[in-house]
Parts: structure tokens; C-alpha cells; sequence
């Protein structure tokens, strides 16, 4: 659940990004021309870009719902400790623990190093 946990931080990440690019490039679209009439192949440009990034837009929602339901399971998981701590065993090699709590009702976790347990 944990390394499930990560993995959707990671597309979570990288859609991020996706979306960050493909919005500049629809809106250069739309900002390239100031007198807002397009041609065929501007309107077919513009509406490929609209519609790739409402796709990414979709994928990162349903993400982010995978996301929280896991999010909500791990809170589940560390609510009964009472405002401690739980380390998770990890096998990555420069980090092999991680660290869980709850702060405010959020879901916090680090990386922990060598030097920290």
C-alpha cells in the first residue's frame, strides 16, 4: 500500500508536469494570434491541444481519487497510535525507512535517512 502510495506521487508528478507543458502550448496557440481569427489548421491545433489536455486533466483526477482512498487507509492505520510515529521499512537501498504521522488530520511522511534512527 505504502509503495502503491508513492508510485501514484510519482504519475501524480509527472502529469503535473504534462499538464504545465500542454497548457503553455495551448495558450501560445490561443495567444499567438491577437485578432482571434484562426485558420483550419490553427482550429484543429488548438482544439488537439484543448482536448490532450483534458485528457491529462481527467487522468490526474482519477489519480489523485486512488491517491486519497490510500491516503485515508494509511490515516486509518495511524490514527490509533495517539499522535505517534510510524516507520516504515522500505527495500530502497539510500533510504530504507520512512517515516508516517498525522498532522492535523493530514497524512505526513518523510524520507529517513541513516542518521535519523
Amino acid at each position: 500500500m505504502v509503495s502503491e502510495l508513492f508510485e501514484q506521487d510519482q504519475l501524480m508528478n509527472g502529469l503535473v508536469k504534462e499538464i504545465k507543458t500542454k497548457t503553455a502550448q495551448y495558450n501560445h496557440l490561443l495567444l499567438n494570434n491577437t485578432e482571434k481569427l484562426y485558420s483550419d489548421q490553427e482550429l484543429i491545433a488548438i482544439n488537439t491541444h484543448f482536448h490532450e489536455l483534458q485528457e491529462l486533466k481527467k487522468k490526474q483526477a482519477a489519480i489523485s481519487e486512488i491517491s486519497q482512498q490510500i491516503r485515508e487507509q494509511l490515516k486509518s492505520f495511524i490514527l490509533p497510535l495517539n499522535g505517534g510515529r510510524w516507520i516504515h521499512a522500505t527495500e530502497d537501498l539510500m533510504h530504507p525507512n520512512w517515516e508516517f504521522w498525522l498532522e492535523e488530520d493530514e497524512l505526513k511522511y518523510a524520507k529517513m535517512n541513516g542518521r535519523n534512527y
